[in-house]
């Protein structure tokens, strides 16, 4: 754009020779703002990759490939750990933070993490405490006679001799399990 351009489609071109042009109506053609140099602090933005067009591939959605001209991505600070899911991840904080000796110097995020692993470790000992070992079978025989079943009309007959029987049966069977499994039967 020539300043005999703008001094023809302008009535007034102020300062047209620093660059800055008013925005008028009565400007004959569209737009009637126009671009004649950067006026802020940000760097104007990278043109677009001619290869992909900025879409970092090249090639359609079969055969997409890397873009040969742009920059590869840069690589994290901080890999992700692979498979480090649950009572992993702890395990992997711990690895990663070298300054586990700051905590006596009184590094918050360093106490933050002892405190987070002496917290999953309490959990994992509770967990392993409460689960039954294997042989504990013993524990959750049936008690040696069923509550009566009130009322009537129920599932269960009311003779009690049957709920009586019931239990035996159910303890005999959970004996006779126990010493399959052990060899003895």
């Amino acid at each position: 754009m020539s300043l005999e351009y703008i001094a023809e489609h302008w009535e007034d071109p102020d300062d047209a020779e620093a660059g800055w042009f008013e925005t008028a109506v009565e400007a004959d053609d569209v737009p009637n703002c126009w671009p004649v140099s950067p006026s802020h602090w940000q760097p104007m933005p990278t043109p677009p990759c001619q290869t992909c067009d900025d879409h970092g591939a090249v090639g359609n959605i079969l055969t997409a490939e890397r873009c040969p001209d742009c920059s590869p991505p840069a690589p994290t600070s901080h890999p992700i750990p692979t498979g480090a899911t649950g009572e992993d991840d702890i395990v992997q904080r711990l690895r990663d933070n070298a300054d586990l000796d700051a905590a006596e110097d009184g590094n918050p995020a360093v106490i933050r993490l002892e405190r987070e692993a002496a917290n999953e470790i309490e959990r994992l000992r509770r967990a392993l405490s409460d689960a039954p070992a294997a042989g504990d079978a013993l524990a959750v025989k049936l008690p040696a006679k069923l509550p009566k079943f009130e009322g009537s009309g129920g599932e269960y007959p009311s003779s009690e001799s049957y709920q009586e029987g019931y239990a035996e049966g159910w303890n005999d069977a959970i004996d006779a399990t126990i010493a399959q499994q052990q060899g003895e039967a």
